[in-house]
């Protein structure tokens, strides 16, 4: 699989067939461009979505393709140290 249409991939986003986890990645003016996580048939899989930054922008268009892209992506544990008062 390497495309979805938009209403599969929106239906992924809002939490339904196969979602796994969404991880911001960038933030823009109008948008957060995140990653969204999926399984289908036991591979992770992803794609970008724009998330809009207000209601504004809801109008905009949330992939940055049609049909959407898909790819593999691989999960990868990080350790972080994370300061905070006493």
């Amino acid at each position: 699989m390497d495309h979805l249409d938009v209403d599969e991939a929106e239906e992924i986003v809002f939490g339904y067939e196969g979602y796994v986890s969404t991880q911001d990645v960038s933030e823009h003016r109008w948008y957060t461009k995140q990653l969204v996580v999926f399984e289908r048939d036991g591979a992770l899989l992803g794609f970008y979505y724009l998330n809009p930054a207000s209601e504004l922008q809801e109008d905009q268009d949330r992939f940055e393709s049609v049909p959407v892209k898909v790819f593999p992506v691989r999960a990868r544990e990080v350790v972080m140290k994370v300061y905070e008062p006493i």
